[in-house]
């Protein structure tokens, strides 16, 4: 990523875990409750949902796919991270080194 797209990243960064918290809580939920740490855990995001909640970071995505999936990755485990703080006592959840999102439908949208 180019020096002005590097200064976006923490701003897009938190705005990429709201949207996944706030769209896809259940998926994470579930991905905190499995007990395999060492998986490699997928959490499908509908690019058609996120450009209608985030115009903006989907744009991004879909002018730079290859910078921005890393990006939504590292958005997931933070997101996750969240949710497992949030879990109550008497949950056991566990945290996950290895989540993957994946767009569905964004490869349509370029033409792919």
């Amino acid at each position: 990523m180019d020096l002005v797209r590097e200064e976006e990243v923490p701003m897009r960064l938190h705005s990429a875990v709201e949207y996944l918290l706030h769209c896809h809580s259940d998926q994470l939920r579930s991905i905190t409750l499995s007990p395999d740490p060492k998986l490699h855990y997928p959490l499908f995001v509908d690019y058609a949902e996120l450009m209608d909640v985030d115009p903006p970071l989907a744009c991004l995505v879909f002018a730079n796919p290859t910078d921005y999936l890393r990006f939504f990755d590292q958005a997931a485990i933070l997101a996750h991270k969240r949710v497992l703080e949030d879990m109550v006592l008497h949950e056991k959840g566990v945290e996950k080194k290895f989540i993957h999102v994946r767009f569905n439908r964004l490869f349509q949208e370029l033409g792919v």
